[in-house]
């Protein structure tokens, strides 16, 4: 607090004359805060202002309209101010002890991956209502998106139709527990892998990686676990590939989480078989070159390729799938099957035999499930 004196008064009036005489009051006051209680006020406006990210544009933006439901309409509008931050909540990756494995803690990343946000919270049961407020939310806006993707992406993905879509952390390493998320959806045929999340018709024709769903098989998940725990939730997931068996191990927060993506995938693959019906790899037996099929109805068919002449060929032998006993391959070109009745058969199919030995599974799998609905 500083108060003027006469002596100071009448030096100003010397250095600014004035035309008109005014009464000069000397008693007034200046309140002066020190400057270290102000900081937190230019440090809360920083903090703000770093929080928050932009989606980006594209047919899957939330610009074009498909998230504008009646809900959507009737839920307040949150502004940003210097105390306040509004973030898009779509295509975010919500996750527990990945990037922060403090207790009590979830984590918010941006679709981009770019940008991230730690909430914590006093308690487990505080920060496991948060995330089950937010799961749902992300929920709804998912399906929201999945739906117009259908709309927008028939071309692209040869007419094939998007069952599911979210995110997954995939371990990079098999030795060590290093994990990476990556931006995963079913389709009729595939599961399709990209590093963000693929906002334009081009981004979702190249994807990183993709698993077809004749071929894939989930082999292993955990039934211990839970959200925020010590032990993680996977699945673990093989395919056959022309290079041979390819694994993966997913990660998933929650069991839930596991079971809707197992079911997705497993119901996808049976799916698959009912829509191909059958497949065909040529190969030889006994010396003749020939056409090994597989169908989802008749089972195995051997046709002979030389007096094919555009036709489908002499039948050289079939088999029920019921009587199929085992099979087994040595890795690089040959498989063998043996049928109820000692009949054992040598196919030489002059490239990695995996494709063929996951198909055949999945055929099988798939006449099982059906037989038991029947």
């Amino acid at each position: 607090m500083v108060s003027p004196n006469a002596s100071a008064l009448e030096s100003l009036a010397q250095w600014f004359p004035l035309v008109n005489p005014i009464l000069v009051v000397p008693s007034f006051y200046i309140t002066v805060k020190y400057l270290r209680e102000v900081t937190p006020y230019f440090r809360k406006a920083s903090v703000m202002a770093d929080i928050g990210w932009e989606l980006q544009s594209g047919f899957l933006g939330a610009e074009n309209g498909f998230l504008n439901s009646d809900e959507d309409r009737s839920s307040p509008v949150m502004t940003n101010g210097p105390d306040t931050r509004s973030l898009p909540l779509l295509f975010c990756h919500l996750t527990r002890n990945y990037k922060c494995d403090e207790q009590y803690s979830l984590e918010l990343h941006s679709p981009d991956r770019l940008h991230s946000l730690m909430i914590k919270c006093p308690s487990e049961a505080d920060i496991t209502g948060w995330y089950n407020a937010l799961h749902s939310t992300l929920d709804r806006l998912m399906q929201s998106a999945l739906q117009h993707a259908n709309k927008m992406l028939g071309d692209v993905l040869d007419k094939a139709t998007i069952h599911h879509i979210g995110w997954l952390k995939l371990k990079v390493d098999q030795g060590k527990e290093e994990w990476e998320p990556q931006f995963c959806a079913v389709t009729d045929h595939d599961m399709i892998l990209f590093q963000e999340v693929p906002w334009t018709k081009e981004a979702w024709a190249n994807p990183l990686v993709f698993y077809p769903l004749l071929a894939t098989r989930i082999v292993n998940s955990t039934h211990k676990g839970s959200l925020g725990g010590s032990e993680p939730i996977t699945m673990t997931m093989r395919c056959g590939t022309q290079e041979g068996v390819c694994t993966s191990v997913f990660r998933h927060d929650t069991q839930r989480d596991l079971a809707t993506w197992v079911k997705v995938l497993v119901q996808g693959a049976h799916n698959a078989v009912q829509r191909q019906k059958e497949v065909a790899c040529y190969c030889e037996w006994r010396g003749v070159e020939a056409k090994l099929v597989l169908h989802h109805e008749d089972g195995f068919t051997l046709l002979s390729t030389h007096d094919a002449a555009g036709g489908r060929g002499r039948v050289l032998w079939t088999q029920p799938f019921h009587k199929l006993v085992m099979s087994s391959d040595d890795g690089a070109r040959l498989i063998w099957l043996r049928f109820d009745g000692d009949m054992e058969v040598e196919l030489d199919l002059k490239t990695n035999p995996k494709p063929f030995v996951f198909i055949l599974h999945t055929f099988l799998s798939a006449k099982v499930h059906q037989q038991s609905l029947s």
